[in-house]
């Protein structure tokens, strides 16, 4: 949750590592502040669904 928050917050930090080129740093900028909020829901899930495979209750995770 906390590297998705960074991620949309500071994307440029992100994406310098990867490339130069600045025309590639805008859209991978661009995609990181729409995208990386939902990475922290995305991994509560996932949490949450593994959880539920480990108390044997799996059928009402993947129901919702």
């Amino acid at each position: 949750m906390i590297i998705g928050l960074l991620a949309a917050v500071f994307p440029h930090v992100w994406m310098k590592p990867f490339t130069s080129d600045p025309n590639v740093q805008e859209m991978g900028s661009l995609y990181l502040r729409t995208v990386a909020p939902a990475y922290g829901a995305i991994g509560l899930g996932l949490a949450l669904y593994f959880g539920s495979q480990g108390t044997k209750r799996v059928l009402l995770p993947v129901l919702a």
